[in-house]
């Protein structure tokens, strides 16, 4: 085990006893406890009305598993030729095929990232072979990069039309809170991911991080350890630079993310110090009841500064960051007012009683 990840799990064991009481209160459901071979899931995707494939992090057996939301493992299917390095995520695509993120890379020195593919007429079988997609980062050039350049880890993938999108994570240092999108054609005629665009998540390197994400027609959910992040979808384009957070109101080691509609989701979670549960989320309640459209802001610009006026939410604080990650102004609590001294282009984030909203600003 890397020493990011021996990290990591500390950080999320002494977060989850902190918040732990509050988690359950908030919009969280548990569905059930995990099965017993599944301890360390970090992929599930949907297979049937109410079952799922699941997989286990890296270094367990090389195995997805068919479970209902019983926590009832129906099967089991063994993968002969790709063995579990760093499996991540776990994602199918409108034929049925599935497809396994093994590209977990906490320490950014992996060469040998993979994706493979199981043909759908290979599901039913106990054990079956994968096609192999081999893959790196056009812009990684090291292995493993200086620590201000540690962003090539991943844990969460997407498809959408002819393409395979990664979303990483980031252990820079000094942390920049930056998450990056790539993409890959599913024909695998190219072998370098693509960088196609980048998004803000904050400036804690434990909760500004990216673990799982699931595609629905309208939006895209980006799961991390104390909620998500909501980017909408049109005419096949995500707007990933703009996403709106949803937080749980406590955090788990929370890996694992499918949908069992459009507002309705299955949220699993690795053992960090007890049972690991699946638990069941609901977007459309997650802003106690006030639609999410409703959620928002207005900005009026002054010769100093920026006013924000909410609507239907208290403002808690509120942060300026350049588009390097760098903080540049944090409020005071309750302060709705912004100095501007610098022309440029910002990430404007609000905190509120509701949830965090995060905008790009110009200011000249």
């Amino acid at each position: 085990m890397s020493i990011l990840r021996s990290v990591k799990r500390l950080m999320l064991l002494l977060s989850s006893l902190w918040f732990g009481t509050d988690l359950l209160a908030q919009d969280l459901q548990v569905v059930c406890p995990l099965p017993s071979e599944i301890t360390e899931c970090s992929g599930m995707c949907k297979a049937g009305s109410s079952t799922y494939w699941m997989l286990n992090d890296g270094g367990n057996p090389a195995e997805l598993y068919l479970v209902d939301t019983s926590a009832t493992v129906l099967r089991t299917l063994t993968i002969a030729n790709m063995r579990n390095v760093d499996w991540e995520s776990l994602t199918s695509d409108d034929s049925g095929n599935i497809y396994i993120g093994d590209f977990g890379n906490n320490d950014n020195d992996r060469s040998n990232l993979r994706i493979g593919r199981i043909k759908v007429q290979d599901t039913e079988r106990d054990s079956a072979d994968v096609e192999i997609i081999e893959f790196k980062y056009e812009d990684q050039r090291a292995f493993p990069p200086d620590r201000s350049n540690f962003r090539f880890d991943g844990e969460a993938m997407f498809l959408m039309r002819d393409s395979i999108y990664l979303i990483t994570k980031n252990w820079t240092n000094p942390f920049t809170g930056m998450a990056y999108l790539y993409s890959l054609p599913k024909d695998m005629s190219v072998s370098e991911a693509q960088l196609r665009d980048s998004v803000y998540l904050g400036d804690n390197s434990f909760l500004s991080q990216v673990t799982d994400c699931v595609l629905l027609d309208d939006k895209l959910l980006m799961l991390g350890y104390g909620g998500v992040w909501v980017c909408n979808r049109s005419n096949n384009e995500i707007q990933f630079s703009n996403p709106r957070y949803h937080s749980f109101g406590g955090v788990r080691q929370f890996e694992a993310i499918a949908s069992e509609d459009s507002v309705r989701f299955l949220i699993a979670e690795e053992a960090t110090g007890g049972n690991a549960n699946m638990y069941r989320f609901r977007l459309d309640r997650s802003a106690a009841g006030i639609e999410a459209e409703a959620l928002e802001f207005d900005l009026h610009y002054s010769e100093t500064g920026l006013l924000i006026l909410p609507t239907h939410m208290n403002i808690l604080s509120v942060t300026l960051n350049d588009m390097e990650g760098r903080l540049i102004y944090r409020s005071e609590a309750g302060q709705s007012f912004v100095p501007m001294t610098k022309d440029g282009i910002y990430i404007l984030t609000v905190f509120t009683d509701r949830f965090l909203i995060r905008k790009k600003i110009a200011w000249h």
